[in-house]
């Protein structure tokens, strides 16, 4: 329905980029799609209208969140990266040169904000480009509304965004009757916001702290807090926090009469602990809405119960603090199914930053840690959260992990739940589908959950030897007879290549897949949202990490860049 188009003609790295008019470059380049994540993403009340932010150079900023482990390993950072789907200037870049602050986070473009009217078909610009505020904005990561306001939050520019920790939170209001800017603000004291949501009636935003509080509902220090709105169309940005959080909340919903937390590990990270000294990713829940008619109250911010935790989960304490998170959330029957994000190569390169004196120096070493590290997402579910009774159960994992001791000694062990999967391996059998319920909805009586696969990353950058990226970062030259051993990971069916969507109709059933290659668009790596309209129909936000091809003549188009997908089903 609608999808990111070419921004600039890329002419050469460090270049200036030259411009474009309708697709086409007027002074020699080729064109460079640099919007690729819808990344904040709400519908309006009425149901009428999406609302979406968007984030540029997804893969080459997420990279430069691996700058500190790498250097703490003794590998390198690269230089650049040029491969025919993608391009990675980092601190070559024209923007980095022309400012030096942006270091290796010169790839960053200005995102925007876009209204699309399901009714007529047309994607509307909302960007407040006369806003300085929205100048320095990185990337809105989350969108919601309530009582007529449509919120779109965002990251402040910064060197750390990548990482997710960005200078600020940036939050900019609509009136939604009309579309008409409201005004923005921002909060210095939080430094990432992953959701904005709806829950029984009230509206609440999940945010990340800059600097850590004494302890809230648990008794590690406080990295995030969850914020109630109270404001309205004339005075939009009055919140309350009403939850304090070890972690920083990243998913919201509904279950068993309470509000379900879903948090991610936030806060500074200590390399030299095993748990780096961050709170694992858990799952809270909130006291009985039924006692809180007008929501959760500022009252109840310290009486959140962190009811289970993934380090309930994982026998290594590295890996239970190093991967992102729970993610979407979905109610099958009487369990709540939610799934987990595993950040690429998080495990392998916390490991290494943890045990610098033994970690691996050379490729092929390297590769027997990423092997034995590195799984796809899990997904689990639950019910009777919080009480004596409680059941977690794993759907797709696995029985035992690798975990790695201070000696470097390795141990193969069992989950600490020590349940073999009821259906199946991580990542729905794809180990690099990362991301488990990355977006999640239920649609027509099934449960939606949406994946980010980076096979096509991995085939066509890190395993191809005319990108030279692994060479750049051991610092030697890795031959492509080293490579097939990391290419013999990936799945030999390329038509395959694509993000994942997987669907539970029913508690006694497996998942079943919709689609396992982007609906056979190879370079849409990431079904990010999902939205219902009723039970019509659903969208589709989705991210695609390349920057070209603008242009094919395939059915759908191969397009780079961020798509919003119309899912009708027969």
């Amino acid at each position: 329905m609608a999808q990111a188009q070419p921004t600039e003609c890329f002419r050469g790295i460090g270049v200036k980029p030259g411009p474009i008019a309708n697709g086409n470059c007027t002074a020699g380049g080729v064109p460079r799609t640099m919007q690729d994540y819808v990344w904040g993403f709400a519908t309006a009340e009425d149901q009428k209208s999406l609302w979406f932010g968007t984030w540029s150079s997804g893969l080459c900023d997420n990279f430069t969140a691996y700058n500190n482990f790498l250097t703490v390993a003794g590998l390198n950072f690269p230089d650049t990266l040029q491969s025919k789907e993608v391009t990675c200037e980092w601190s070559h870049s024209w923007n980095a040169q022309q400012n030096p602050d942006l270091g290796i986070t010169g790839d960053q473009r200005q995102p925007y904000i876009y209204q699309y009217d399901i009714h007529s078909n047309r994607l509307i610009d909302r960007s407040p480009y006369s806003d300085p505020l929205f100048a320095t904005t990185g990337g809105f990561r989350a969108a919601g509304a309530a009582n007529g306001v449509m919120f779109v939050a965002g990251l402040q520019t910064s060197p750390d965004l990548a990482s997710g920790q960005g200078g600020q939170v940036n939050l900019f209001a609509f009136r939604e009757s009309d579309g008409a800017y409201l005004g923005s603000h921002t909060y210095p004291q939080y430094s990432n916001v992953k959701v904005v949501k709806k829950i029984d009636g009230q509206l609440y935003m999940g945010v990340g702290l800059g600097t850590p509080e004494g302890p809230g509902s648990t008794s590690h220090a406080t990295n995030g807090h969850l914020l109630k709105w109270v404001g309205n169309v004339n005075d939009p940005f009055q919140w309350q926090i009403v939850g304090r959080f070890g972690s920083q909340p990243t998913y919201l919903t509904e279950f068993e009469g309470r509000m379900i937390v879903s948090a991610w590990p936030a806060g500074p990270t200590d390399l030299t602990q095993a748990d780096l000294g961050q709170e694992a990713a858990a799952l809270f829940t909130s006291p009985r809405l039924s006692t809180r008619p007008n929501g959760i109250l500022p009252a109840d911010k310290n009486n959140w119960k962190r009811d289970w935790g993934f380090d309930d989960f994982y026998p290594d304490p590295t890996t239970a603090a190093a991967g992102a998170g729970g993610t979407g959330m979905e109610q099958v029957g009487n369990w709540l199914y939610f799934g987990k994000s595993n950040f690429p190569g998080s495990s392998t390169f916390f490991h290494m930053g943890r045990l610098p004196d033994i970690a691996p120096k050379t490729f092929p070493a390297f590769m027997r840690w990423f092997n034995r590290l590195e799984v796809g997402g899990e997904l689990f579910r639950v019910r009777h959260l919080g009480q004596p009774n409680q059941q977690v159960q794993v759907l797709y994992g696995k029985y035992r992990y690798w975990t790695l001791d201070d000696n470097g000694q390795w141990h193969h062990e069992r989950n600490l739940l020590h349940q073999r999967p009821l259906y199946g391996k991580p990542g729905f059998g794809q180990k690099f589908n990362y991301y488990i319920g990355w977006g999640s909805a239920t649609f027509r009586g099934k449960a939606y959950f949406g994946g980010m696969d980076l096979t096509r990353v991995m085939r066509e950058i890190s395993t191809n030897p005319n990108t030279d990226f692994i060479s750049s970062i051991f610092g030697y030259r890795v031959s492509p007879l080293e490579l097939r051993y990391l290419n013999r990971l990936l799945p030999s069916d390329e038509s395959q290549d694509g993000f994942p969507i997987w669907t539970v109709s029913s508690p006694n059933q497996p998942a079943k897949p919709l689609t396992n290659s982007g609906f056979n668009n190879a370079e849409q790596w990431g079904a990010r949202d999902f939205f219902p309209i009723g039970n019509k129909e659903m969208f589709i936000g989705t991210q695609g990490g390349s920057n070209y091809p603008t242009k094919a003549a395939s059915d759908p188009p191969r397009r780079a860049g961020w798509q919003l997908l119309k899912y009708q089903p027969r």
